[in-house]
């Protein structure tokens, strides 16, 4: 009988990953098993950790589902050999682990065929061990990068590339400006104790941070406990807009405490370089190649280092079909000012050596170019840019003299339907209505309507306008 998944059960999985394999792995990673007519038993080991199919369909339909989550699929030779051109290119599938005894190995076959193969095993430690570091791997690179063409005419046509490099930065300056409202908190700590609902010692800390957490501890926390930064990471990486919302209480909190700690570095430095590693994908990496002399931006609180040697180690070794990248980030501090922000936020980190400095949010790199910086590792040298900060503000304007002056959450809502993303769109205006002041419903539902029309969803169009209209006329 095939395996039903619950929200709870998928959630023990990954929290089973999180205990078992990895402990300071990211919520995210899903682990799916499948083996066609359940020919091989799965090890005791991992018998928690992982999703069961036995149909193939059925598992086509759920690694396609998941398009917001890291899949990692362990199958044998010849059920990799049935499903495999129905999901290697999904971009949600990161790695593939044959798993066999199967007596007639074609394995080197596969291994040819199919790039997002990581290996053939038979003995389960190797399986785990592996498995243990591609999810490190998986972690650590998995914020998601945004490029944009800088000589593009105008900001009123985004394209949707151009407009999903502008969102976050948008979405930063929004933060900022919204007051945060009674419910913010609450929203937070109810989703945190939603998602570790099933794990207890995560459950203890929330509870502690509900009690204890004051804005100005936000880089603390953020630094020591992973069940803040996973989540908010995830929410950044894969822009899930409902629960940035919910966690716009802590983000809020970050981005002011970044800022702070920023005006530390502009008076002790005028330029300064920094360092990131990855292990990066071939197709992203050749994205990297094709946009130099552009722009490129990062959804997601930039991690780097002072040191290369510590950056370094985080760009590992290549592994099948990856690059190991080493970032090299010049700042101009004093041209800067504080269109860039970032920290220098060793002081709070439970690893000081590491000389961590972590960039706030929407930072825009231009890419000067690409070297071998030794065999097996390449160097990409970016140039930290105020562009970011002259395209947020220009949409921003043009957008608030277009509809006279409304808010900027208005507007950012108003750039996720120029852009493509209805449904995010809708989401936001919706969270926006829960908390909006009564002056700015007519335009929500304005908002709202026009949105809907692009979908072609005529009825809820009319409904959301004309009741947008009375409330104009009414005023």
């Amino acid at each position: 009988m095939e395996q039903q998944k619950t929200a709870d059960q998928e959630i023990n999985t990954i929290n089973a990953v999180d205990e078992l394999l990895l402990p300071s792995t990211m919520e995210g990673i899903l682990i799916v098993w499948f083996y066609l007519n359940n020919k091989m038993a799965i090890p005791n080991e991992l018998k928690n950790c992982v999703i069961s199919y036995s149909n193939q369909q059925t598992c086509i339909d759920y690694i396609a589902s998941n398009k917001t989550n890291i899949i990692f699929l362990i199958t044998s030779n010849s059920s990799a050999t049935s499903i495999l051109p129905d999901i290697h290119d999904m971009r949600q599938l990161d790695s593939i682990f044959l798993y066999t005894n199967e007596q007639k190995d074609n394995s080197e076959n596969l291994l040819g065929k199919y790039s997002k193969i990581i290996e053939s095993f038979s003995q389960t430690e190797l399986l785990l061990e592996s498995i243990k570091e591609n999810i490190k791997l998986a972690v650590q690179q998995s914020e998601s990068f945004k490029f944009y063409d800088q000589n593009q005419k105008s900001t009123r046509d985004l394209s949707n590339e151009s407009g999903t490099f502008l969102w976050l930065k948008v979405f930063r300056d929004i933060f900022v400006e919204i007051p945060l409202d009674k419910n913010a908190k609450t929203d937070m700590i109810c989703k945190l104790k939603e998602c570790y609902r099933n794990n207890n010692k995560q459950l203890k800390l929330i509870d502690e941070f509900d009690r204890t957490y004051q804005a100005e501890d936000a880089l603390r926390w953020y630094t020591s406990q992973p069940f803040i930064y996973k989540q908010v990471n995830r929410a950044l990486r894969t822009e899930d807009i409902e629960q940035l919302h919910q966690f716009r209480y802590f983000i809020a909190g970050l981005c002011s405490n970044i800022t702070k700690e920023h005006q530390y570095i502009r008076e002790l430095v005028d330029n300064i370089k920094l360092y990131r590693g990855f292990v990066m994908s071939t197709t992203e990496f050749e994205k990297f190649k094709k946009h130099v002399g552009k722009l490129v931006s990062i959804n997601g609180f930039l991690s780097t280092s002072r040191a290369k040697d510590v950056a370094k180690v985080f760009a590992g070794k290549p592994v099948h079909n990856k690059r190991s990248v080493l970032f090299e980030i010049e700042c101009d501090v004093d041209h800067l000012q504080d269109a860039i922000i970032f920290a220098d936020i060793a002081r709070f980190s439970k690893h000081p050596d590491e000389q961590e400095v972590l960039f706030d949010l929407g930072p825009t790199f231009e890419i000067l170019c690409i070297d071998e910086y030794e065999p097996d590792c390449w160097l990409v040298k970016l140039k930290a840019v105020d562009a970011g900060e002259k395209i947020s503000k220009e949409y921003l304007e043009t957008n608030r003299k277009e509809f006279n002056g409304e808010s900027s959450a208005i507007a950012y809502a108003s750039l996720l339907a120029q852009i493509g993303n209805f449904q995010k769109a809708l989401n936001f205006y919706k969270q926006l209505l829960q908390n909006s002041k009564d002056e700015d419903d007519a335009r929500i539902h304005f908002g709202i309507g026009t949105v809907y029309f692009s979908i072609r969803d005529f009825d809820k169009a009319i409904e959301n306008l004309t009741y947008a209209y009375r409330l104009m006329i009414n005023a």
